[in-house]
Parts: structure tokens; C-alpha cells; sequence
């Protein structure tokens, strides 16, 4: 079965090759629900190329993807189909031939201790927060507008965070953090965040635009059922729209404890606080 689902905007970091490699092989797939078409199926799995990922669900449904253009598309391939045959979330269970489940449980015990150790080391010398003197954003920006552009101060809607109350949240636990550069930022994401891929979607159709909020609603359902749940969304900069769209599709769609990061990774190293691994993943098509 081999899925290549849209990539206009994936591309797998050099390092998640050398991550990948680098892990030793572990056959722990007791995550795995025991459906005999489900375990017939990743034995099949086990057997195909590279580059290669495998979503299963609670239910047994699954999908993967081989032989894809790069890593983070198969991920995204598997965990979107599979989704989408289930009607219910999904999980990856495994990325080449090693199960997630051993790197998931390392992980979690790894962002625990990270998060408690953060310190910021300059917390005298916090970036500035350019104004463009925008208005405040209420409208997505299509891709063909350019993404990585000047963006406003304030999203209607939607809080303002800095790094100082983001750090403080993350070791208070009372604020789930979403990357919206996606599945490509595997080994260089905050700790505990999700890697929220295809939420940045924009059109100048409004139709189209509604048409995809209600998907995207359907799928954060999924994984945040509560829209009163606190929500921080970032990308690379303050110039960087993938973030603003997405708080704006989670606004509209009935969110309403919304947070933007707005400097994002680049106010994250400039403080040198570490980046680390997730398997995590949100796919939206």
C-alpha cells in the first residue's frame, strides 16, 4: 500500500535521517491491537522499503505508507489515511522498522525533566516584538501571499504569550503546545509539543475555507475535545504565517483559550531552552 498524499510544503530535516539510524531496532509492537488483519498487516509492513511509517488505531484500522518521496511523508500519509478509514484518532506505531512505542515512553520521561529544568539564559535580554504596525489579524493568509512575511502584533481572538509566561505554563502543565511547521520538525520541537500538520491551510475562497475548518474541527476533536483547553500555537518567527492561520481556523472553528507564541523558535534558541524529539503527531488534510 503505498500513500503519497499532498506535499507541497514537507521536507524531511537531515537530522531526522541521522535520528532514525541512529535508534536501535526494538520489535515492542504490543501497541499494536491484535486483529489478525492488523498484525498480517505490519508483518507485510515490516517487509517494504524505505522510506516507510504505520498508523494503527484503537479500533485496529490502519494505513502505511512506503517507498515515500521522504520521512515525514510517510508519517503524514499513514496517520492521515488511517484517520480517515477509522473515523477515530490515530497513532503511528512505527517509523521504519522501529516501533514508536519504546521512543514515546523515553521521550515523555525526557520533556518531563527538561521542562523542569528550563531556564531562561538571557531573561534580561528578552527579543523585541517588531511592530509592522499591522492591524490585527481576523483573516487567513493564502499560501500564493507568501508565509514567511511580516506578521501584525495581535490575532483577533487570541492571546499574546511570551516566553517568560510560556515557560512558566509548560512547567505549571497547564498548556499543550502545537508546532505548525509540522511532522518535518520530528527532532527539533519544543518538548511536549504536538507536531500539528496542514492546519496552516488558506485559501481566497471562503467556501473552500469553511470547508476545511470543519475537517480540521473534526480532527482536533480527536485530540482536544475540551475548546476550553489552553492551546499555544507557533511556527519559526514573527514572520511566519502557519501559526496565525492555524489560531485563526482553531478560532473559528470554537476554540476560545487560544495562545500565539509569536517569536517562536526563534525566541526559543535565542533564550537557549532546548529543542527535542516528538512523536506526537496531528495530521489535517
Amino acid at each position: 500500500m503505498t500513500i503519497f498524499p499532498h506535499t507541497s510544503r514537507l521536507l524531511l530535516t537531515a537530522a531526522l535521517t541521522g535520528l532514525l539510524s541512529a535508534c536501535v531496532t526494538t520489535q515492542d509492537f504490543s501497541h499494536i491491537p491484535k486483529e489478525p488483519g492488523t498484525q498480517a498487516a505490519l508483518q507485510k509492513y515490516m517487509t517494504e522499503k524505505s522510506a516507510k511509517a504505520f498508523a494503527v488505531a484503537e479500533n485496529g484500522n490502519f494505513s502505511y505508507s512506503e517507498n515515500a518521496p521522504n520521512m515525514a511523508t510517510a508519517i503524514y500519509g499513514a496517520l492521515l489515511n488511517c484517520e480517515k478509514s477509522a473515523n477515530a484518532r490515530c497513532t503511528v506505531a512505527a517509523i521504519e522498522n522501529n516501533s514508536t512505542l519504546p521512543l514515546m515512553t523515553a521521550q515523555k520521561s525526557e520533556n518531563q525533566k527538561l521542562i523542569a529544568g528550563m531556564q531562561m539564559k538571557h531573561p534580561d535580554e528578552l527579543m523585541p516584538q517588531t511592530n509592522w504596525f499591522k492591524p490585527a489579524a481576523d483573516a487567513v493568509r493564502p499560501h500564493s501571499s507568501g508565509i514567511h512575511y511580516a506578521t501584525p502584533t495581535t490575532i483577533k481572538g487570541v492571546k499574546t504569550i511570551a516566553t517568560p509566561e510560556l515557560l512558566k505554563r509548560m512547567k505549571e502543565g497547564s498548556i499543550t503546545l502545537l508546532d505548525t511547521l509540522g511532522i518535518s520538525r520530528i527532532n527539533a520541537s519544543l518538548p511536549g509539543a504536538y507536531l500539528l500538520n496542514g492546519a496552516d491551510y488558506a485559501s481566497t475562497d471562503n467556501d473552500k475555507n469553511k470547508a476545511f475548518e470543519a475537517r480540521l474541527e473534526k480532527v482536533m476533536a480527536r485530540y482536544f475535545p475540551d475548546k476550553s483547553q489552553a492551546l499555544v500555537a507557533y511556527c519559526a518567527s514573527a514572520e511566519c504565517w502557519l501559526s496565525v492561520n492555524a489560531l485563526i481556523h482553531l478560532r473559528n472553528i470554537g476554540y476560545t483559550n487560544l495562545y500565539w507564541y509569536r517569536n517562536g523558535v526563534t525566541d526559543w534558541t535565542y533564550q537557549e531552552l532546548p529543542l527535542t524529539n516528538s512523536y506526537q503527531f496531528i495530521a489535517v488534510e
